[in-house]
């Protein structure tokens, strides 16, 4: 590589985040939304459409409570939720066997 001697096009650092992309060099940013307290959020599917579940946690009187539920607005359980230690508790059961 040498250092032309006209103008350029693009920045060298534009030119070299081309390369790296066209080499599957990827630095992608790490996901907001994975979190330890949901390990299964976007990684368990919901049984009606498919789609990924996602999760929270609500609100008692005295305590938070985890739930995990599917967004998809054309969905039948759309909203409708799932708690957090009977879907965590059905998966372990399910990898064990």
């Amino acid at each position: 590589m040498h250092k032309g001697l006209h103008e350029p096009i693009i920045s060298l650092s534009l030119w070299q985040k081309v390369q790296d992309k066209l080499d599957g060099n990827r630095n992608r940013p790490a996901r907001s939304d994975l979190h330890e307290d949901f390990p299964l959020r976007n990684f368990v599917a919901c049984d009606v459409c498919g789609g990924a579940l996602t999760a929270g946690w609500s609100k008692g009187r005295s305590k938070h409570y985890g739930y995990y539920s599917c967004q998809a607005r054309a969905c039948n359980r759309y909203g409708k939720s799932i708690r957090k230690d009977d879907l965590e508790g059905d998966f372990a059961a399910w990898s064990r066997t």
